[in-house]
């Protein structure tokens, strides 16, 4: 990396008090891209790594205070945000607390072998494609509409069926005022859920580079009675955990105990389905759904934003929010108070596995009744 090429022999002056954060993050990094280091550190581009050097070597005063300014930020906010601890489960199934040197301890290493994953459904991938579908069946039928407006056009330029040509064109003009509506409602519709599944696929890798082979990690899960998915559960040796995962291109932040969204210079409540505290009821309903078949397990909840969000609009957040340059230092990190014993883990993977193959039946049953139509 340049910067160490650039190390000045003596040591770094005092520099003042630390700095405010906006100012912080506006000022640009000066090695490589030259971009802000709000915005590469929300990207992943600075390491904490390269901040403690910045913070220490640069030889300007106010990167090594910006540096120094987001390294206390980005501690502040790993600290507040670690993993809630669950509550106690009732008396007859308390397992004693393990150490954090212990057989169930969550932090380990980074595994040779990867966790197993389940994909219960696949759904994103399915809507997309028949949305992309759907707009190439529109833009089709649109490519025919406009052939068949050429020759009213004709008529009415040699005064030839003035009448006939006129209706034609008003009906062609409503028939394609109703195309373009469609096209671009299947547009954002296609673009929303292959976001989602990028989004999941990106959380997912991330994931698989942190746990190892005592973990499992299944994807697009339905309950029963339901028709929402849990995005992502994990169940290993730190617990049972429900992630919803959020790829939003614009900005998102926790105020005032809600989840908004840039929208243009204000911001605006995210809607129910978009909403990422909804995790805290897949959370209960998953752990209703353990509890219903003998499993007495609480359920951990976390939010993974696979996007480009700022740290310190999502600090005060009541979930754990895990960030896309972080979150597999959070998924190495993952513990509950009563880790699951062996036996508990099978159980779970049993129940969930058998669930995943049952949700994965009836969508090809659908499939094949769709088709036979």
């Amino acid at each position: 990396m340049s910067e160490h090429h650039t190390t000045p022999s003596h040591e770094a002056p005092n520099d003042p008090p630390s700095m405010p954060l906006d100012e912080a993050r506006a000022i640009r990094w000066p090695f490589d891209t030259r971009e802000p280091m709000g915005a590469m550190l929300d990207r992943g581009a600075l390491t904490r790594s390269k901040l403690q050097w910045a913070a220490e070597k640069a030889r300007w005063p106010e990167v090594r205070r910006a540096a120094q300014r987001l390294i206390e930020e980005l501690e502040q906010y790993e600290n507040s945000a670690a993993p809630a601890l669950s509550p106690a489960p009732p008396a007859a199934s308390v397992l004693p607390t393990s150490t954090p040197s212990s057989p169930n301890s969550a932090a380990t290493p980074t595994p040779a072998e990867p966790p197993h994953v389940v994909n219960a459904s696949t759904y994103l991938g399915a809507q997309e494609s028949l949305h992309g579908l759907l707009v190439l069946a529109y833009a089709g039928f649109g490519a025919v509409l406009a052939v068949t407006t050429l020759l009213p056009l004709i008529w009415l330029a040699r005064g030839q069926m003035q009448i006939l040509a006129i209706v034609v064109l008003v009906v062609n003009a409503i028939l394609a005022s109703f195309l373009i509506a469609n096209i671009s409602r299947r547009r954002r519709a296609e673009r929303s859920f292959r976001a989602g599944r990028k989004g999941e696929d990106q959380v997912v890798e991330q994931l698989r580079a942190a746990l190892n082979n005592r973990w499992t990690i299944y994807r697009n899960l339905q309950l029963p009675g339901r028709r929402d998915d849990l995005d992502i559960i994990l169940v290993g040796p730190g617990g049972v955990w429900a992630v919803q995962v959020k790829a939003f291109s614009m900005p998102l932040r926790f105020h005032e105990g809600r989840w908004e969204y840039q929208r243009g210079r204000g911001w605006a409540r995210c809607e129910a389905r978009h909403d990422p505290a909804q995790v805290s009821g897949q959370a209960k309903r998953l752990n209703d759904y353990l509890k219903a078949n003998g499993i007495e397990r609480w359920v951990e909840r976390a939010i993974a934003l696979a996007g480009r969000q700022p740290y310190d609009l999502v600090k005060g957040a009541d979930i754990p929010v895990w960030l896309s340059y972080n979150i597999e230092t959070r998924a190495r990190q993952l513990a509950t108070r009563y880790p699951p014993s062996p036996d508990e883990l099978a159980r779970i993977n049993e129940l969930l596995g058998r669930r995943a193959v049952e949700q994965r039946a009836v969508e090809k049953a659908r499939r094949g009744t769709h088709t036979t139509k």
